[in-house]
C-alpha cells in the first residue's frame, strides 16, 4: 500500500473491467428488489418525485434539461406523471431502463390529441435538442416553447396560452364585440379578474393549467364592482370551452352589476336587457333610454323627466336628455363621456339643471335647490320643495304652477313681488294676466310662444328647447302682439307691440318691471300744450311712478324733463276712461320733493277746474295752474306761488319776474337780501345785483364815477369791475352775468341808451337741473371780486382791509381796483345751516347772515372801522 502503483494500457484496461463487474455485481440484486422513482429521477433526500431541472446534465444533483418541476407540484406521485407518460409509468420496475423516454400519444387526454414534436419514444442524451408540444389543454391547444425554456412569469406570459386577453367573445379588445370590456377595464391581464380567478396573485400562477381537463371554466365576479354578484350562463364545461371545440361563446350575465340599471348599489340587481357574450349593450339595454329608445328608463321618476307620453305637460320631443342631470358621466343620451364615473355604484348627480350631488339626498331620493324646480328667475331663485309625492320615488306630476305662480292654480304665472326695472324680481306677469284676461296657460302663448303651447293648457310647446333654458324666451304671437313685435333681452324691453300702442300706429318701448303704463300706450312727443316745456320729449318717461326731476342743459340744448307725477297721480283709476287727471296735492305718499312744495290749498285732485285743485279753465284749450311750487318765488319763509300762463300756447315775458321778480323781491315777495327799497336806509334801494355800491362810487376828484366800459368807470368793463348777479352766489344755475331785464340793469340796457349799449341779454339758465330743483342751489362763482369802491389810500393799509383786498394801480386814478386776496368758496364761505356769509371781500371779510335785513345789516356791518 506505501509503494506507488503503476499501471501500463493493459492494467488499465483489467482496471476497468474489474470496476465494470463490481457494478454489475452490485446491480444485479437490486433488479430482484423495488425501488422508487426519485431514487433515479427527483431527490431521494426529500422524497420529491419531481426531476431536477437543470441547465444541463448535472451528475451531482441527477439535474438535466427539462421543465418538470413548473408542471409538477409539490407532492406529486408517479401519477403525476402519467398526462405526459402515460399510465404503464405508475407501474414501471427497474426494466424500464432501456435508454429510450417514452411519451403518451395523447398529451393529457386533450380533445385535440396533444402531441409532443420528437414523438412518443426517443433516445436519452445528455445533451439533447427538446421538443415542443401542440393541442394540449393545458396550454389552451397553443404551441408550447420548447422544452426547458425559462419558465413562465406572470402577467408577462398569460399570452402564451390564450391571449391576455383571449381576443374572442366579449373579452376586452381595442375594436368589436370586446371594445366596451377593453374601454373599461383595460386590455392587459388586469382586465381578467373582473371574470375570473386572479392567478397571478397565486403563488405558482400557472398552476391552473394542469387541473385542465379536470374542470370547468372558471367564471366568477368577485372583484369590483360586482363583489361576488351574478352568474354566467354559457357553455364552461370541460372541454366544450377549448378551441378545438369551437365553443359557440353566447352565454348571458345576469345579476351583474356592470349590466344593471344602476338603481342601486347593493345585490341583487336589475338590468333592462340580459347581456349576452359576444354582444354589445347600449344605454338602453342596461338602464332603459330616452323617450325616442323604445325602451324608456322606468326607474323612479325618470319617465316623468324625459317621456311626454306619461307627462303631457313636457309637450312631444321636450323630455330632458341624460346629460343635464348627469353631466359628469355623459355627453348625451348615448355617449358615455367620462368612463370612471361610470359603473361605479355612485350616481353622478351634475350638470346644468342638476347642480351638483349635493342637491340630491340619495337616502331621502330627493332634489333639493335645483333650477329646473325652481320659479325660473336666474335672478331670484325660489326653490320648491320636493318633498312627499314630490321625491323621486313618488307619483306627483307638476304643472306650470308646480314651480313658476303656484297661487296661479290655472295659468302658473309668476307670481312674486315686482322689484322694478332693472331688478332681479322685476316682474308685470299679474299685470298682463289681468289686463289680456288670461285664464290658462295658452294666454301666455302671446308673449311665449317658443315655450308653451296655444290650444293645450298646462303644457310646454311641442319641440321647443327654450324651457329651462336660463333666460324668459319671450318671443311673441304675431296675431296678438302684431307682426314687427320684438323683445330685447338686454334691456328687457318690448318694441312695436300693439299692447303698447296708441292704436293709431305709434309704440312705445317699455322695460319689464315697470309700474306705470300712460306713455306706452300714449306716446310722449304727441301730447300737446306745454308739455314740450315740461319734459323732454327725446326721452320716453315713465308714468304715475315717474316723480323724478330729470332736467338737464342750459337754455340752448338742455331740458326741463319732470316726472309725469309731478303734474298726474301716482295711480290712476280714471285710466281710459277719456278724462285727464291732475293731482297737485302735496301730502300724498310717495310724491316728489317738488310736489311736496306745492300750496297747502290744494287738496284735491281731478279734471281741470276740480275746486281745490290747483287749476282752472277748459281740458283742451285753457288750463291755468296756481299754488305750484314750480311757479313760485322758491323761499321757503314766503312762498309766493305765481299763476301760470295757459297750458295751450300762453308764455311768460320775463320768465325771472314771473316767479321771483326781476331781481327777486322787486315785484313779487321774496327775501329782502335781493332786492330792497329801503337797503342802505329808508327809500334807498340797494341788494345784491350790477356791482359793490357801483352807483354811488366817489371819482377821485369831483363827483361819482359812471357806468361805461372804460377804465374809469363804476361798472361795465369786467377787467376793472365784478359785475353781481344771480351767477355770483348760484353758479351752478346761473353763470352769466347779464340780466337786461333786471328792474335796476334796464334803467340802463335798453334800446337807444348809449350807456347801456348792450341790451336784449336776458338771464340764462346754465343747467336746468338745479333750477326748480326743490332747494336753493348756493354756489359762489370762484372768482376774485374787482371792485372799483376803493376806500381812501389811508384805510387801506388798516383793518379789515388789508387782509381783504390788494391795491392796484393806485387810488382813484384810470384803471385802478381793489382786487380780493380770496377768491369766492362756496365751502369756507358759505353757512347754509345759518345762512351766512364769512371771509367774503364784499362784506370787507366780515360775517353777514341773509336773513339780517330790514336795518339789521348796516353800513358799519361791513366797515367796522365806522
Amino acid at each position: 500500500m506505501g509503494k506507488e502503483l503503476k499501471c501500463d494500457a493493459f492494467g488499465r484496461a483489467r482496471i476497468i473491467s474489474v470496476l465494470a463487474l463490481a457494478v454489475l455485481a452490485c446491480l444485479a440484486p437490486m433488479s430482484a428488489q423495488a425501488i422508487q422513482c426519485y431514487q433515479c429521477h427527483g431527490t431521494a433526500a426529500t422524497s420529491d418525485y419531481r426531476p431536477v431541472d437543470a441547465t444541463y446534465r448535472n451528475l451531482t444533483t441527477g439535474g438535466f434539461l427539462g421543465s418538470h418541476r413548473t408542471h409538477m407540484a409539490t407532492g406529486a406521485t408517479p401519477t403525476t406523471c402519467t398526462p405526459c407518460h402515460g399510465g404503464r409509468v405508475s407501474t414501471y420496475t427497474t426494466s424500464h431502463r432501456n435508454g429510450f423516454i417514452n411519451l403518451t400519444s395523447n398529451i393529457k387526454g386533450s380533445p385535440a390529441k396533444g402531441v409532443y414534436s420528437k414523438g412518443t419514444s426517443f433516445a436519452q442524451s445528455a445533451t439533447p435538442t427538446l421538443g415542443t408540444c401542440s393541442s394540449v389543454n393545458c396550454h389552451f391547444e397553443s404551441a408550447t416553447p420548447a422544452w426547458s425554456t425559462t419558465p413562465f412569469a406572470a402577467p408577462a406570459d398569460c399570452n402564451k396560452c390564450h391571449g391576455a386577453a383571449p381576443a374572442d367573445g366579449g373579452h376586452p379588445a381595442a375594436s368589436g364585440a370586446g371594445k366596451k370590456h377593453g374601454d373599461y377595464y383595460g386590455l392587459t391581464t388586469s382586465s381578467c379578474i373582473k371574470c375570473h380567478p386572479d392567478h397571478t396573485a397565486e403563488a405558482t400562477p400557472f398552476a391552473h393549467a394542469t387541473s385542465a381537463g379536470k374542470r370547468g371554466l372558471l367564471v366568477q365576479f368577485t372583484t369590483a364592482p360586482n363583489g361576488g354578484a351574478g352568474a354566467y350562463g354559457g357553455t364552461v364545461s370541460y372541454p366544450n370551452y377549448l378551441p378545438s371545440q369551437s365553443p359557440p361563446r353566447n352565454g348571458s350575465c345576469r345579476g351583474l352589476y356592470c349590466h344593471s340599471n344602476g338603481n342601486r348599489s347593493f345585490a341583487p340587481y336589475t338590468s333592462n336587457t340580459t347581456a349576452t357574450w359576444g354582444g354589445s349593450l347600449t344605454c338602453t339595454g342596461c338602464h332603459g333610454g330616452n323617450a325616442a329608445s323604445g325602451s324608456v328608463i322606468a326607474t323612479g321618476k325618470h319617465r316623468n323627466h324625459i317621456d311626454p307620453s306619461l307627462n303631457v305637460s313636457l309637450g312631444t320631443g321636450n323630455g330632458l336628455g341624460c346629460v343635464q342631470c348627469h353631466a359628469k358621466t355623459v355627453s348625451n343620451d348615448t355617449t358615455i363621456g367620462t368612463r370612471t364615473n361610470h359603473v361605479n355604484k355612485f350616481k353622478d348627480y351634475s350638470g346644468a339643471m342638476a347642480y351638483g350631488p349635493s342637491h340630491y339626498d340619495t337616502t331621502a331620493k330627493q332634489c333639493t335647490n335645483i333650477y329646473c324646480h325652481s320659479n325660473g328667475n336666474p335672478g331670484a331663485l325660489v326653490f320648491v320643495s320636493m318633498t312627499s309625492s314630490k321625491l323621486w320615488t313618488g307619483n306627483a306630476t307638476l304643472g306650470c304652477n308646480g314651480c313658476h305662480g303656484r297661487s296661479n292654480p290655472n295659468t302658473g304665472a309668476p307670481d312674486y313681488a315686482n322689484g322694478g326695472i332693472g331688478s332681479t324680481t322685476a316682474n308685470n306677469h299679474a299685470k298682463h294676466v289681468a289686463m289680456l284676461g288670461i285664464a290658462d296657460s295658452t294666454g301666455c302663448y302671446v308673449c311665449h310662444r317658443k315655450t308653451v303651447a296655444a290650444s293645450t293648457a298646462n303644457r310646454m310647446r311641442n319641440y321647443s328647447t327654450l324651457h329651462m333654458s336660463g333666460a324668459p324666451n319671450v318671443a311673441f304671437n304675431s296675431t296678438r302682439a302684431g307682426v314687427s313685435a320684438t323683445w330685447t333681452s338686454g334691456t328687457a324691453t318690448c318694441t312695436n307691440v300693439t299692447c303698447h300702442s296708441n292704436g293709431r300706429g305709434t309704440y312705445q318701448s317699455p322695460q319689464w318691471g315697470q309700474s306705470d303704463n300712460c306713455g306706452f300706450c300714449h306716446p310722449i312727443a304727441s301730447l300737446g300744450g306745454a308739455h314740450a316745456k315740461h319734459l323732454d320729449l327725446t326721452k320716453t318717461p315713465v308714468f304715475y311712478t315717474f316723480t323724478a326731476n330729470r332736467s338737464s342743459g342750459d337754455d340752448t340744448t338742455g331740458k326741463y324733463y319732470f316726472g309725469c307725477s309731478n303734474c298726474h297721480p301716482l295711480t290712476n283709476s280714471n285710466h281710459t276712461s277719456g278724462t285727464i287727471v291732475l293731482d297737485f296735492r302735496p301730502t300724498t305718499t310717495g310724491i316728489s320733493t317738488l310736489k311736496a312744495k306745492n300750496s297747502a290749498t290744494i287738496t284735491a285732485f281731478g279734471p281741470v277746474g276740480t275746486a281745490n285743485g290747483g287749476t282752472s279753465g277748459t281740458s283742451g284749450s285753457s288750463v291755468v295752474c296756481a299754488g305750484v311750487y314750480c311757479h313760485s318765488n322758491g323761499y321757503a319763509s314766503n312762498m309766493v306761488y305765481a299763476s301760470t300762463p295757459n297750458w295751450y300756447g300762453g308764455s311768460f315775458t320775463d320768465r325771472c319776474a314771473s316767479c321771483h321778480g326781476n331781481s327777486p323781491n322787486s315785484t313779487i315777495a321774496g327775501s329782502p337780501a335781493h332786492y330792497n327799497t329801503n337797503f342802505l336806509g329808508t327809500g334807498v334801494a340797494y341788494g345784491h345785483f350790477v356791482g359793490i355800491h357801483y352807483s354811488d362810487i366817489f371819482n377821485g376828484a369831483a363827483g361819482e364815477m359812471t357806468a361805461g366800459t372804460g377804465a374809469s368807470n363804476s361798472h361795465g368793463n369786467s377787467s376793472y369791475s365784478t359785475t353781481i348777479n344771480c351767477n355770483i352766489c348760484h353758479n351752478l344755475t346761473v353763470t352769466s352775468p347779464r340780466n337786461d331785464s333786471n328792474v335796476v340793469c334796464k334803467t340802463c340796457h335798453y334800446s337807444g341808451n348809449t350807456i347801456g349799449a348792450l341790451v336784449g341779454n336776458n338771464a340764462a339758465i346754465a343747467n336746468k337741473a338745479n333750477h326748480v330743483s326743490g332747494q336753493v342751489n348756493v354756489a359762489f362763482s370762484a372768482v376774485a371780486v374787482l371792485s372799483k369802491a376803493q376806500v381812501r389810500s389811508g384805510a387801506v393799509n388798516g383793518a379789515p382791509y388789508n387782509t381783504v383786498w390788494t391795491r392796484q394801480t393806485g387810488y382813484k386814478v384810470s384803471g385802478a381796483d381793489d382786487l380780493a386776496q380770496n377768491a369766492l368758496n362756496t365751502t369756507t364761505m358759505w353757512n347754509s345751516g345759518t345762512k351766512t356769509c364769512s371771509n367774503v371781500a364784499c362784506h370787507n371779510g366780515q360775517s353777514v347772515k341773509w336773513t339780517d335785513t330790514g336795518g339789521v345789516t348796516t353800513c358799519a356791518s361791513c366797515h367796522t372801522d365806522m
